[in-house]
């Protein structure tokens, strides 16, 4: 560091410590776990009141604050819990005001107040505001889920986070779509990201999964008093976070006794058939006679323990569920069956809360949620072979915060603990095993035909510790409020991962005419045995990712302690204008291994420097400003706009891949995958440390029936374990890259930056009349410094062919076929009808750039990626009472988005090969992503009807999502670059000529313009030689007519046929009939209710494969009466668009 630097880094920890030293104390506004009330007291004439008087007191627990308005007449009461308050103002010369403020998480409640002249002794009340009210302090674009809200709202499943998606343009995923630690959490997708790293935060503690992404725990409904979720210019509070972040507040108890208990339950008797019916009388049978029951019940308490003062809160809810899943492979009825996949969680929370003096509120909370289910990744059994997931997550929190003139401060201390095992469940389908009795894993044609056996991704588990520190301060001076703050973050993760540990994987290959040839043999089509080997799968029964001990365990580990503060100024330049000015500087130590070398081939293969330690960026400083306007200066009308720039983490996934690569071998998990890699020059299959473990030679089993080699597979694990196991750890030795010679996952270049991002918003906010509140937003998220992966060797690159390998491979395949060698035993073998499989691994001859260093893949993540949001939100909220005899009151939120997100990845969050190797910036590869919708609307009402009948209910539509055209697989494996690599850079299954990333639904409006593309990619593609195939013509391997006549050339693609659908829009809509019978002068309440989620009945399908296959599913083989992706049962309780379900339940509140 220079001297210059150190001055810089002094002069900030002065400032930062000056302040701590002084208690000078933290506001709590967007992103804090309170919300805080910021006025200006005025005279009749409009001059501000300096030196006066203002309470506030909580109505509901009688703490009361006194306050001193400042010089320019401006108080602030920061750190409140939401709820109602009275707000008392006394001056000399001035009768005294009241009025009713309410406040809510996270946002600045206008407190302006005007005294009229007279006696202090008179007392003058204002009109009470709504709840509701126009914004007239910060520039953040963020929305409130009420209390109101969660109590009566429908929600599919109970899960907290549903509560985002009432929220303009935010989307739910399935935590399960992007990792099986996450099956029973739900992520949040904001500005059309994947859901990973949006920030969770319960009472000011983080609880986002530091590993893998979202929540590390789930929350009762029935514990949530406010839900706030931010977009767009974060409040400088938030932790690290760049695209949303989520507020919950939970519950407390209060100067009276209330509670509640509540039961929920639904079964298939009283639901729509959940799948698309097939056609097959007996399996359509079974779909309808689908066994499924879920049961939810709970309850919440809360009350005094001493009025005024000590106040206690309790709350639990157990979920009990049972689904069917059908295990049916089309081809293998034999392995058809039912089996019941249970879901079972247990939420509770208890928590205290201490008025210890007027000035200082205590409070102290301790959550648990424990959830198993069996499970498949992405939420599906993967046919026949299921994981348990099985997570256990405890939470304490514990919080202080004090407010006393111009000062107020705020603390908070969390610990989280998050354990997660995946473990291997037998549904009691037949399993394969060798004679040694080895269970063998078989998945032919890539686990889409058949898969059954061990699950490949146990046995693993995750443990998460984060202890948590918060300081935030701020005072009032003059018209300026400062705020500032200060957090450190000290996490820990533990992960053990022995993918594939519990037997190999065999991939085989399933076509019509291999069924046809081992029935012409006499053999059994309905045994996968029978089929031939493509490739195996061999995991060494290791799963530390690093050296590192921590949370007791002697390795695996990643440390990381996060630290940030801030310093923000809130400037009335008048009293209808606020300026907002700040910085924050964020430091994350643990997203890269800056303590790692790499080998020295680096330097050659990726660049001058990158053998070097990642460098850890710590240039992390986030400037911000922001405006709030308001023209008429009533209140009711105000223009806001901001612009800063906000900085994102990596996923402790990405580092801990990185570790693995970067340490010597015997700890991690590492894999041999004949015939691509852990071969050596004989055929043997060989240890992550170069000698062999048998003397098999495992290429000769390549082609062979797995039946008839499975014995040997059998011996080759165990030996290849055995092997892995007796491999010491020498931290002093080689890293694996350089033994092994290819990349487990992914390094990161060198020069690494920290994600980033460009906020900009501008709007407008309205009040039409009290209550009734409308917010137009345009908000820009342009994200830089995101990952991008690429693989520096270009293996198999169409300009890397190696000659006398590829002749090798020509000659051994001519030979074993009974044909002389060389190119007329070509001819022979094509006069005799052979096809491009006789040369199977033949693409093998094309080792990449770097031959020498590199044997396989070397992909580096460069975060030198980039992504665009663009979108116009509105946001339309208000309340409506005694509207008519039949409608009493209504309460209505609308929200609404039109946006496009643009990206050149599917998840830029985490490790996606780019389909461009060479130019990843190609224009091309820069489209709508994963989760982009051009239209989202939503809207929720509560209506409360004559009898003490109520009606609520949720109604979302979106747009389709878009899907991106690719060339089918026509050989895959190593093969594949003669089929679908059309520009020769060693990816396969490019982008179809013409359309861009994204392009269905979105460049790509019709089936007509679909095939239109198709059309001009047969004219001019199909028959063609890839420059893979051109180089094999070039150097004399093969002619370019036997080429062509071995069917080494690109295939045609068929067009779609005429009523091909298009991606599906979704339409749910969610409704609860409630009646409310009151018992002992209102004080107990008996609801019975009805809930019905999709109550049209609306068939919601899955976005279509983007693979030109010409099959059902694919978006250019599927009519109408041939979709079966209808959306179905997530992980968890998760039930997104569903077909129609009825929901009955019961609540008893007092």
């Amino acid at each position: 560091m220079s001297m210059g630097n150190k001055k810089i880094w002094a002069a900030w920890v002065a400032v930062i410590a000056l302040m701590i030293f002084l208690g000078l104390p933290a506001s709590s506004l967007a992103q804090e776990s309170t919300g805080s009330i910021e006025g200006v007291v005025t005279d009749p004439t409009g001059a501000v009141i300096p030196g006066a008087t203002v309470t506030i007191t909580n109505k509901a627990t009688g703490r009361t604050i006194t306050l001193t308005t400042s010089g320019g007449g401006v108080y602030v009461a920061r750190a409140l819990q939401p709820g109602r308050y009275e707000v008392k103002v006394e001056a000399s010369g001035f009768k005294t005001g009241v009025r009713e403020v309410v406040v809510n998480v996270g946002v600045a409640a206008s407190g302006d107040i005007q005294l009229e002249v007279g006696s202090p002794t008179e007392v003058v009340t204002v009109e009470a505001e709504a709840e509701l009210q126009v914004n007239t302090v910060e520039h953040e674009v963020y929305g409130v889920v009420t209390e109101r809200q969660i109590d009566n709202l429908p929600l599919n499943g109970r899960n907290f986070l549903d509560l985002a998606q009432l929220e303009p343009g935010v989307q739910i995923v399935d935590g399960g779509t992007f990792d099986p630690t996450k099956n029973q959490f739900t992520g949040i997708s904001v500005a059309g990201r994947s859901g990973r790293v949006t920030r969770i935060q319960v009472d000011g503690i983080d609880i986002s999964d530091e590993t893998v992404g979202t929540t590390t725990q789930n929350i009762s409904q029935d514990a949530l008093q406010e839900f706030q979720l931010s977009q767009a210019s974060l409040d400088p509070s938030t932790s690290l976070a760049s695209t949303g972040a989520v507020n919950i507040i939970t519950r407390s108890g209060s100067n009276e006794l209330h509670g509640s208990g509540f039961i929920f339950y639904r079964d298939e008797e009283v639901a729509a058939v959940p799948v698309t019916m097939t056609g097959i009388p007996s399996i359509d049978q079974d779909l309808r006679s689908a066994e499924f029951d879920r049961e939810q019940g709970g309850f919440r308490v809360g009350g005094p323990f001493i009025k005024d003062k000590l106040f206690w809160f309790a709350n639990g809810e157990k979920t009990n569920q049972d689904s069917t899943t059908f295990t049916r492979p089309t081809n293998f009825p034999n392995f058809a069956g039912a089996v019941t996949t249970p879901f079972d969680e247990n939420m509770g929370l208890g928590r205290l809360d201490w008025n210890a003096t007027n000035a200082l509120k205590m409070f102290f909370r301790f959550s648990h949620n424990s959830n198993d289910a069996a499970t498949g990744f992405g939420g599906s059994t993967a046919c026949c072979a299921p994981f348990v997931n099985d997570n256990n997550t405890n939470v304490l929190a514990v919080g202080a915060d004090w407010a006393q003139g111009r000062f107020s401060h705020s603390w908070r201390y969390g610990h989280t603990s998050f354990d997660n095992q995946i473990t291997s469940i037998d549904l009691g389908l037949p399993i394969f095993r060798a004679a040694n009795g080895q269970p063998v894993s078989i998945a032919l044609n890539g686990r889409a035909e058949l898969f059954t056996g061990p699950n490949r991704l146990a046995p693993q588990s995750t443990f998460q510790t984060n202890d948590q520190w918060k300081y935030n301060g701020g005072f009032i001076y003059g018209n300026h409020s400062i705020r500032y703050g200060v957090e450190f973050n000290y996490i820990r993760v533990n992960v053990f991962a022995a993918f594939f540990g519990e037997g190999p994987e065999v991939r085989g290959i399933f076509s019509q005419d291999i069924r046809n040839q081992i029935i012409a043999r006499g053999g059994d089509p309905l045994n996968p045995l029978e089929y031939p080997v493509s490739f195996i799968i061999f995991g060494n029964g290791k799963g530390a990712f690093s050296e590192i001990a921590n949370n007791g365990r002697p390795n695996g580990g990643i440390n990381n302690t996060r630290f940030s503060w801030y310093i923000l100024d809130s400037y009335r330049a008048a009293p209808n204008f606020t300026l907002n000015y700040g910085v924050k500087y964020e430091l994350d130590t643990g997203q890269v291994n800056d303590d790692l070398i790499g080998p020295g081939f680096l330097e050659r293969v990726v660049g001058f420097g990158q053998s070097r330690p990642t460098r850890l960026d710590k240039n992390n400083f986030g400037p911000q400003f922001g405006f709030v306007w308001d023209p008429t200066s009533s209140g009711r009308t105000v223009i806001r706009g901001g612009v800063g720039y906000f900085y994102e983490t990596q996923i402790f996934n990405n580092s801990l891949f990185d570790r693995t690569d970067k340490l010597p071998v015997g700890l991690g998990f590492s894999l041999a995958i004949p015939p691509f890699f852990g071969v050596d020059d004989q055929g043997r299959l060989v240890a992550s440390d170069g000698r062999p473990v048998s003397d098999i030679n495992v290429l000769d089993l390549i082609g062979q029936p797995i039946g008839a080699v499975i014995d040997q597979i059998g011996e080759l694990h165990r030996a290849f374990q055995a092997a892995e196991q007796a491999i010491p750890f020498d931290p002093n030795g080689p890293p694996r890259l350089e033994t092994a010679r290819n990349t487990f996952a992914a390094i990161f270049n060198h020069d690494f930056a920290s994600p980033t991002a460009l906020h900009i918003n501008v709007g407008i906010q309205h009040e039409f009349r009290p209550g009734f509140v409308i917010s137009v937003d345009y908000i820009r998220n342009w994200a830089t410094h995101v990952n991008v992966v690429r693989d520096f060797n270009r293996n198999r690159a169409a300009n890397t062919l190696d000659v006398a390998t590829a002749i090798a491979i020509r000659d051994r395949a001519l030979e074993s076929a009974g044909y002389a060698p060389g190119l007329e035993g070509v001819n022979q073998a094509i006069a005799d009808g052979a096809d491009f499989s006789l040369f199977s691994g033949l693409g093998n001859a094309f080792p990449g750039s770097f031959p020498d260093e590199v044997d396989g893949v070397l992909d580096v993540i460069m975060t030198s990626g980039v992504s665009e949001y663009n979108a116009l939100q509105v946001r339309l909220t208000g309340r409506f009472t005694n509207i008519s005899p039949v409608v009493r009151n209504l309460f209505l939120d609308v929200s609404y988005a039109l946006s496009r997100f643009n990206g050149l990845s599917t998840d830029q969050d985490f490790i996606v090969s780019t389909p461009f190797n060479d130019d990843f910036l190609n224009p091309r590869n820069f489209g709508p992503t994963t989760l982009d919708r051009t239209h989202q609307l939503s809207v929720n009402s509560i209506i409360d009807l004559p009898w003490g009948l109520s009606l609520s209910s949720i109604w979302h539509l979106r747009t389709a999502l878009p899907t991106t055209p690719f060339l089918p697989s026509i050989a895959g494996g190593a093969d594949e670059i003669f089929f679908s690599d059309l520009d020769g850079d060693g990816t396969v299954n490019d982008f179809l000529p013409g359309a861009g990333r994204g392009a269905f639904g979105r460049s790509i409006g019709s089936v007509n313009e679909l095939n239109q593309l198709i059309s001009n990619f047969n004219g001019n593609f199909a028959g063609q030689l890839t420059p893979a195939a051109q180089a094999l013509a070039a150097a004399g391997v093969f002619t370019a007519d036997q080429l062509r006549a071995l069917g080494f050339t690109i295939q045609p693609l068929s067009p779609a046929p005429a009523d091909q659908v298009m991606n599906d829009t979704f339409i749910t809509t969610d409704v609860r009939i409630a009646k409310t019978i009151t018992l002992g002068e209102e004080r107990v309440r008996i609801q019975p209710m009805v809930e019905v989620f999709n109550l049209f009945n609306v068939s919601n399908f899955g976005r279509l494969s983007g693979q030109l296959g010409g099959s059902p599913g694919q978006i250019n083989g599927t009519p109408p009466g041939a979709r079966s992706n209808k959306l179905g049962l997530g992980s968890g309780s998760f039930a997104q668009g569903l077909a129609r379900s009825v929901q009955f339940a019961l609540r008893v509140t007092f």
